[in-house]
């Protein structure tokens, strides 16, 4: 397996990564019973990944919003966090290896503490 390498990676990283959240029972709610929107919400989350990775500034926006306005739709618990983590590092592995790949784990166990924080989870 290689690492990460541009957004081409990236867009498999993202895709193979929502067909599981939206099929999982612990958070797949938050995808399915909701105005969520796949061919919106992908080519976003590329953006801001590839933002974050590769410091490419494609990404503009403030994902704190929606996801507060989200748990005020489905209120979040830290097990919806928890499961987030475990599908994205096992859709990751399952991809990638390396050091940009072990950032990507790093750096969405940082925003997963930041949006439990936020939301009210932790103090």
């Amino acid at each position: 397996m290689n690492d990460i390498q541009n957004r081409e990676d990236i867009s498999v990283l993202i895709n193979s990564f929502y067909l599981k959240v939206m099929t999982d029972p612990i958070i797949g709610h938050f995808f399915t019973e909701t105005n969520f929107s796949l061919e919106t919400h992908i080519p976003v989350m590329i953006s801001f990944w590839e933002s974050i990775l590769f410091k490419v500034p494609s990404y503009s926006g403030n994902p704190m919003i929606k996801h507060i306005a989200l748990n005020k739709i489905f209120r979040m618990q830290e097990q919806h966090f928890a499961t987030w983590l475990v599908l994205w590092e096992s859709n990751l592995h399952s991809h990638f290896t390396g050091p940009i790949a072990q950032e990507a784990i790093i750096r969405a166990r940082s925003i997963a503490q930041i949006m439990e924080a936020k939301i009210g989870l932790t103090s």
